[in-house]
């Protein structure tokens, strides 16, 4: 998982001296592991910085941003940011490890009294973390063990995390569990919500995504339907002496969901890029990519989303709908160098591809210019330019002949043009373009679907009223 999604020091990591100055705030917590009977264990020994200037040119690792199917971003971080000193490890905790019966695991999603109660009685975590898996019920994405040690509070005793999934229901259910040393005994200090339409939840990574210099816990939970899979994250952090998810509850549907952590900004904190790539599933049709970037909200001290964006395309529909929003927007300019794409782009991509569909090769492209020809009449009568609206109204006439393919949009185009020259009224014009629609579907409304993962046009789409 890389140095970022670090845990606490493996016990022989500590008695081979092998460490790093950032686990000097879990020395407190080896200690205490080493006296509880590790064989032969020694603690390393730590020199301290005994000036300034060691403390500037002491080297750290460096750090790697995990990431969810995305290339890892690095960067470094300063002393500045390390904890130095922590609160000294709360006597008998965690107690002296025993051979505990574990508790059946008959319910993943309601574990976790059975799970306190475990380790209060000296259970360990690796017992439970094989047991589970023999039951072939542990979490195993992102952290492959399905169970970690980081310490989320900056206090130098490591929590105890666990991921159950229940792989064997009629859909997979899980859950991570987090168990909070307090008082001198665990409890449940965080335990992600049931959301079974978010995914199961499962560990990822822990790292420090808000700049606070304390670590913080990245659930990640990914649900597949027939034919796509959909992921989600929550990020916990410690926040007013307890854990949060600290992700603002705003839902985005991004099918075969990519998720990056791109950071760190100024302030230290990360933000989290997911991208939606697409539906594996032929009757939805080309997929038009779009993202949302989360970043934190220092103030609200939360993950807040911008505006959903969608990402450049290169399929001939996408231009339609792109030249559409463009004129419901008013951007008068930007619709018309989408229809001019969609006419005379020859490298735009069409679906389906002529190699799946050589019938449709020819018929789909055509059709898709003739509605462009139509809302570019349109698009120039709204910018009050009567002349050149004429002018691209005659060249859809001479493009789209009875019995061609985009016929239909030409005929449309002719009633809506007809009325448009008596009445001089836009809307007048558009409801008599919207009843020929309704009329005759299969001439200007089908020749527009591209599949349920595409936009869906009705008679009112095609010609727009306005109030």
């Amino acid at each position: 998982m890389g140095e970022r999604g670090r845990g606490p020091v493996p016990i022989d990591a500590v008695c081979a001296g092998l460490y790093t100055p950032r686990m000097s705030r879990q020395i407190a917590a080896l200690a205490l592991l080493c006296a509880l009977g590790a064989a032969g264990c020694s603690l390393p020994r730590i020199t301290e910085p005994t000036n300034a200037a060691q403390v500037d040119n002491a080297q750290q690792p460096a750090l790697v941003a995990p990431t969810l199917g995305a290339p890892a971003i690095q960067t470094t971080r300063s002393n500045d940011d390390i904890a130095t000193e922590v609160p000294p490890p709360p006597e008998n905790c965690p107690p002296p490890p025993v051979d505990v019966p574990i508790p059946p695991i008959d319910d993943v999603l309601n574990y976790g009294d059975f799970f306190i109660e475990y380790l209060n009685l000296g259970g360990t975590l690796e017992r439970l973390a094989e047991h589970a898996e023999e039951l072939n019920l542990l979490g195993d994405i992102g952290v492959p063990e399905g169970f970690m040690r980081p310490d989320l509070n900056g206090d130098g005793i490591p929590e105890m995390v666990v991921s159950l999934v229940d792989w064997m229901g009629s859909f997979s259910e899980g859950k991570v569990y987090v168990a909070m040393c307090e008082g001198g005994e665990y409890r449940l200090s965080y335990a992600s919500p049931d959301r079974n339409d978010f995914g199961t939840a499962q560990i990822d990574s822990v790292f420090d995504m808000t700049g606070d210099s304390l670590d913080d816990m990245i659930i990640r939970r990914r649900g597949c339907g027939a034919h796509t899979c959909f992921e989600w994250i929550e990020v916990v952090v410690w926040h007013e002496g307890q854990l949060q998810n600290q992700m603002e509850d705003v839902y985005f549907d991004l099918p075969s969901t990519g998720i990056e952590f791109v950071g760190p900004e100024l302030d230290g904190s990360y933000q989290i890029h997911m991208t939606g790539n697409g539906v594996a599933s032929i009757g939805a049709g080309p997929y038009h990519r779009r993202s949302v970037t989360w970043q934190w909200d220092q103030d609200a001290h939360l993950f807040r989303p911008r505006e959903l964006e969608l990402l450049p395309s290169t399929w001939r529909i996408h231009f339609i709908h792109d030249g559409d929003q463009a004129f419901t927007n008013g951007n008068y300019p930007q619709a018309l160098d989408a229809y001019e794409r969609v006419i005379h782009d020859t490298t735009l991509m069409d679906w389906p591809s002529a190699e799946f569909a050589p019938e449709f090769a020819e018929q789909r492209p055509q059709e898709l210019a003739a509605y462009a020809r139509f809302r570019r009449i349109l698009t120039h009568l709204k910018m009050d330019d009567f002349a050149l609206a004429e002018v691209h109204y005659q060249d859809l006439i001479d493009n789209h002949s009875p019995g061609e393919p985009g016929a239909g949009f030409a005929r449309m185009g002719e009633i809506f043009w007809e009325e448009f020259k008596i009445s001089r009224d836009f809307n007048s014009a558009c409801e008599e373009a919207q009843d020929f629609a309704a009329a005759n579907p299969s001439e200007v409304i089908e020749p527009l679907d591209y599949g349920y993962s595409n936009l869906t046009y009705t008679p009112s789409g095609l010609c727009p009223t306005t109030p």
